[in-house]
């Protein structure tokens, strides 16, 4: 037999297999990549409370600082040691004061 596409020389059912094994695989790749598709959009479906928890970190947000601070201090020689730390905040008023 020859395939009529090709020209190839077919020996046996071969090629038969062969096409038969993609034409399978294929239609698994389109049929999982269809599951794929439906359960990556029920999986990003939000419940009440992450929804209640998005809306408290989004009106907070603004509020929240960044702080950095730096002391010195002296060892028994006068020698100046500086000590720095940072941390974070909220504003909790309209004059600026920070927790």
């Amino acid at each position: 037999m020859t395939d009529f596409q090709t020209g190839i020389q077919d020996k046996g059912r071969g090629f038969d297999v062969i096409r038969g094994f993609f034409r399978f695989s294929l239609h698994l790749f389109v049929f999982f990549g269809f599951l794929f598709i439906l359960k990556s959009q029920s999986a990003y479906a939000l419940t009440e409370d992450e929804k209640t928890n998005i809306n408290i970190y989004e009106s907070a947000g603004p509020s929240v600082v960044n702080i950095n601070t730096t002391t010195v201090t002296y060892d028994f020689f006068y020698n100046a040691l500086p000590a720095t730390g940072s941390g974070s905040g909220i504003i909790v008023d309209k004059k600026g004061n920070i927790i």
